[in-house]
């Protein structure tokens, strides 16, 4: 895992909460991930990456932290009925422009990324690439977050 795939998309990742939410997202201790049976997050998304780099990354949330992201895009006349339907379609959109930045600053390598997937309920599961994923949490005013990524070149075929 080399710092130069997983920088671009913690960066992509800070610079969309900070212009977009105007939020600053205070990072944690990073950390190696493992799968966990039981944990706070209500819904995920994320994407796949292929190519010449082949990974995995994702955010992880609360409904809540959802809801506000949705209340800061102006949308906050909506019900909370209509937030939660809304929070899938949030994530997803986050995840596509976070990608796209993260594909654009990825200037060695030449990747293409899944279109994004979200997983939501309580203790839901995320399927992991056999690769190590580095997990960054963030505290917010509005809740907490957690960037995965892990990355890593593609083996060559001989």
């Amino acid at each position: 895992m080399k710092a130069e795939y997983i920088n671009p998309f913690i960066k992509s990742t800070w610079d969309i909460m900070t212009s977009m939410f105007n939020i600053n997202p205070e990072p944690g201790k990073y950390y190696l991930y493992e799968q966990e049976k039981s944990h706070r997050w209500e819904i995920s998304g994320g994407i796949v990456i292929q190519g010449s780099v082949t990974g995995f990354a994702a955010l992880r949330m609360s409904k809540l932290l959802t809801k506000k992201l949705i209340e800061k895009t102006g949308l906050s006349f909506f019900d909370e009925q209509e937030k939660d339907m809304l929070a899938v379609d949030m994530l997803k959109e986050i995840i596509n422009i976070i990608a796209s930045n993260f594909l654009t600053q990825l200037e060695a390598a030449s990747a293409t990324v899944s279109p994004p997937f979200i997983s939501q309920g309580k203790d839901h599961i995320l399927k992991l690439p056999s690769i190590p994923v580095i997990a960054i949490p963030y505290i917010t005013d509005f809740g907490p977050f957690l960037v995965l990524t892990g990355i890593v070149d593609t083996p060559q075929q001989s």
